[in-house]
């Protein structure tokens, strides 16, 4: 009885070793058709793909970090976030994983608002960097002096 244990003990050790191995090589297969899907610009089915071959090795970055650009390149930044971050989460220092992610997030970021664009801000004159006062402040320019109302200037001397 003991050896029967014994043996059905290393055939299941078998059975999980080649369990393994073709889940390890069918994420490899799906790992290679994402990245040709990827190329060809069918992100729906390098997606699909990548999704398959992390489940199939949840231990593995590689799928995480092509899925999260397979979802960048579709669009979805929350998605391929969460993915990049899957992918560094697993393993560390992914340079590639970290750098799309940085590249992700420094665009997500909000722009700082310009002053002139600030609802509280007055606009900016257009020739100077200071702001422009409120017209209705501005008295209208007086009128200009004529010729017959400026005051009688001293005519030359000669020094002949």
């Amino acid at each position: 009885a003991g050896r029967k244990e014994e043996a059905a003990a290393q055939l299941k050790k078998g059975r999980d070793l080649v369990a393994a191995d073709d889940r390890a090589q069918n994420a490899m297969l799906d790992i290679a058709d994402g990245r040709a899907a990827l190329e060809g610009k069918d992100f729906d089915e390098a997606v699909s793909k990548f999704r398959r071959a992390s489940q199939l090795r949840p231990e593995s970055a590689e799928p995480l970090r092509l899925l999260g650009a397979a979802l960048e390149r579709q669009g979805d930044i929350a998605g391929a976030t969460a993915a990049y971050e899957k992918a560094l989460a697993l393993r560390p220092h992914d340079a590639s994983a970290r750098r799309s992610l940085e590249k992700l997030q420094s665009r997500a970021a909000p722009a700082p608002p310009a002053a002139a664009s600030s609802p509280s801000a007055p606009p900016a004159c257009a020739r100077s960097n200071r702001p422009a006062a409120p017209t209705a402040r501005y008295a209208p320019a007086p009128p200009k002096p004529t010729s017959s109302s400026r005051p009688a200037t001293a005519s030359r001397s000669s020094t002949g």
